[in-house]
């Protein structure tokens, strides 16, 4: 799955802002053992908040769990504001993401289901990186915002 633009969204009170999952066809039985790969995907120009009351972690903004054999790369986030209508954070989980495959938000280690030793391994490191640079793949009329 790759080249996937997701743009224009005002989020009132959902769950979740985005989610990024490889785990679901199993149940979570095997997480991070998918062999697809996901690539080059943008969440562009996102407003308003969620709203996690009574979700296990209340402060997740974003989660992205993608597979420990063909780590997802090129999640990029560009003009992205929703913050966490409980908290007023703006947390984004990463496991199993190649090592600087996220841009735009900074990465925070998932804790559940993850075997030991294998986020830290797998989770995309370091500070804020340029958001641009994993727009790449976008047709080249595109434009925030127009």
């Amino acid at each position: 799955m790759r080249n996937i633009l997701f743009s224009n969204f005002k989020l009132v009170g959902a769950q979740l802002a985005t989610a990024v999952t490889q785990d679901s066809s199993d149940n979570g039985t095997f997480p991070g053992t998918s062999l697809m790969t996901v690539s080059n995907v943008a969440f562009v120009n996102f407003t308003g908040y969620v709203n996690t009351t009574g979700a296990a972690n209340t402060s997740v903004v974003n989660d992205i769990s993608c597979s420990g054999v063909n780590p997802c790369y090129g999640i990029t986030y560009d003009d992205f504001n929703v913050s966490n209508l409980n908290s007023g954070t703006e947390i984004t989980t990463c496991q199993y993401t190649r090592a600087g495959g996220v841009f735009g938000v900074n990465c925070t280690p998932a804790q559940s289901g993850c075997p030991l030793g294998a986020c830290g391994q797998a989770v995309a490191g370091g500070g804020p990186t340029p958001m641009k640079r994993g727009l790449g793949f976008l047709q080249k009329g595109y434009k925030h915002g127009g």
